[in-house]
């Protein structure tokens, strides 16, 4: 049986999580981690979204910032999420 991760893969990885250098894991570097992940995963949709419309990011701007302001604040960056995801 295979492991998810090699030796190498798990302290290469374990290095990057381990962002003070301390050679321990706090719940902290974890949940940074974690969120990274999830964050990854959602733009994948977001981009995967994007090219099969053909969109640039200009467009999705222009849509998205419905009180063309110039930025995008929570609201309007929740819609464009729950439209591309």
């Amino acid at each position: 049986m295979k492991t998810f991760l090699n030796d190498t893969e798990a302290t290469q990885l374990f290095k990057a999580i381990d962002h003070d250098n301390s050679q321990s894991l706090t719940v902290d570097e974890i949940s940074t981690e974690l969120a990274s992940i999830t964050a990854a995963q959602i733009l994948d949709k977001v981009k995967a979204t994007a090219k099969a419309n053909n969109y640039e990011a200009a467009e999705i701007f222009e849509v998205y910032d419905m009180d063309k302001s110039g930025t995008m604040e929570i609201n309007e960056f929740k819609e464009f999420i729950n439209q591309a995801a």
